[in-house]
């Protein structure tokens, strides 16, 4: 089940998103009064995405913010930025500034919220998924392997295009070629001679 963490000083406010969050997504939904709260919650619960208000007490949103992207545990958690006011030119300046993934300002509406962290959610997702991800250690024997079947396909490519190439060249039946046209189709046969004595010996060729 997804985790969100509401970082709002107003109860109110709080029991709203939740019970949105709850009904419409489905998630754990966890509170904080201010900002230290909000910290210590990221590192123990951590959620996957916290909605964040702007004005804390003790400790402002952009200075949580901060502290959250600073710490390791916690550098990766989406948050959306909420503001209580459309004329808040703080919010509205410094949001892109530290870089947030997303802001809601004044009244917003609470589908519109549900739509956002939707996505964040799943930004989340994407995000556990590629921090995740370590490839396989393969052996040289697989390496080697896969180098064969990616020449092998170089090779099927090639052949009919210098083979094409070839036989412009040496009959006319298609029209006549200018100089130019020549010159450009012999460099294409030539880097194609190239490019395949590449793939059959594996060796560099100047």
């Amino acid at each position: 089940m997804p985790g969100v963490l509401i970082a709002n000083e107003n109860k109110d406010m709080c029991f709203m998103i939740s019970e949105s969050l709850r009904f419409h997504i489905g998630c754990n939904v966890m509170t904080a009064a201010n900002g230290m709260e909000c910290l210590r919650m990221a590192k123990d619960e951590a959620p996957d995405v916290i909605l964040l208000d702007i004005y804390m007490p003790g400790k402002e949103g952009f200075d949580v913010y901060g502290k959250l992207r600073s710490d390791e545990e916690t550098r990766l958690i989406p948050v959306i930025f909420l503001a209580h006011r459309h004329d808040d030119l703080k919010g509205k300046i410094e949001a892109p500034e530290v870089g947030t993934y997303d802001y809601l300002v004044g009244a917003f509406n609470h589908l519109e919220l549900i739509a956002r962290v939707k996505v964040m959610l799943r930004l989340k997702e994407l995000i556990d998924e590629v921090e995740g991800y370590s490839p396989p250690v393969a052996s040289n024997d697989y390496w080697r392997k896969q180098i064969a079947r990616m020449n092998e396909k170089i090779r099927t490519c090639l052949q009919p295009i210098m083979g094409f190439a070839a036989l412009l060249l040496k009959t006319e039946e298609y029209g006549p070629l200018t100089a130019k046209q020549k010159e450009f189709i012999d460099l294409i046969c030539r880097n194609g001679e190239k490019m395949l004595r590449i793939t059959e010996f594996g060796g560099r060729i100047e």
